[in-house]
């Protein structure tokens, strides 16, 4: 299940005034959204963009900030805001959106501090990604295992698991409002025609290179990539993807010979 993010028309402004004004480096700041529905029901909630507080400019590749008194102010000037929740917004400029080792960090690092922590990433393209997420707790889970001795007779061990932080993730979708291009149909029909021209252009160049490389070596190196192929880690059922933030201990064993059969 993916979470739906709407980007209104004057929050879509905002961020390509901001992208426009930093073409070269990443922005931050803190990004203020209201909530329709449930996060217990994702395909359900809806989640709006209202606002965003800009905390910093870094540079090509980097930008980070640290929560201030800024936020006080900011609500004394915007006081509905007081009725949104908040995360994190930031750009990557002119590269892809992703989710970095490093923007996975700050979902670990922040999220423990939210119900529910949203991080939205996009670019000078408005091009976008977004996640969402929260902590989920086990407790202590003991298992008792009937074993067998020397002679065939049975015993007991206790495997003892400790309690489980866990850190999990929704993917949103996410839909722009306010980017509507109108251009005639002249320049339209020219557009398709010229990607068409290239793209077969592009072929033609492929077909070429791999004919010249049989004739003169006997065999093709040309390999075939698989691009269909999705790298991400797999969801499980339930639509999120789990992030342990630490490695847990083995579980230990106890001899509890003593322990009567209650199975």
């Amino acid at each position: 299940n993916k979470i739906q993010i709407i980007m209104p028309k004057d929050f879509t402004e905002k961020v390509e005034y901001l992208c426009a004004c930093n073409p070269k480096d990443e922005w931050s700041g803190v990004l203020f959204y209201e909530v329709k529905g449930n996060i217990k029901k994702p395909s359900t909630c809806k989640i709006i963009c209202r606002d965003i507080l800009l905390m910093d400019i870094g540079n090509a590749t980097f930008t980070s900030y640290n929560f201030d008194k800024e936020l006080i102010p900011y609500y004394k000037k915007h006081p509905k805001m007081l009725g949104c929740r908040y995360g994190q917004i930031h750009s990557h400029n002119t590269m892809n959106t992703f989710f970095s080792g490093t923007d996975i960090e700050d979902l670990e690092d922040n999220v423990a501090n939210h119900n529910y922590y949203l991080s939205l990433i996009v670019n000078n393209y408005l091009s976008t990604t977004a996640k969402v997420a929260f902590m989920g707790n086990s407790p202590q889970i003991e298992n008792k295992f009937e074993c067998l001795d020397e002679q065939g007779e049975p015993y007991y061990l206790k495997s003892i698991i400790p309690p489980q932080e866990i850190m999990f993730v929704y993917d949103c979708e996410v839909e722009v409002k306010g980017r509507v291009v109108s251009v005639n149909t002249e320049l339209q029909e020219r557009l398709a025609h010229i990607r068409t021209k290239k793209e077969e252009e592009r072929k033609r160049n492929l077909a070429n290179n791999a004919n010249k490389n049989i004739m003169n070596n006997g065999t093709s190196h040309y390999g075939k990539t698989d691009y269909t192929k999705d790298y991400r880690p797999a969801n499980p059922v339930g639509g999120f993807q789990q992030y342990a933030g630490k490695q847990l201990p083995l579980p230990t064993f106890e001899d509890v010979h003593e322990v009567e059969d209650d199975f």
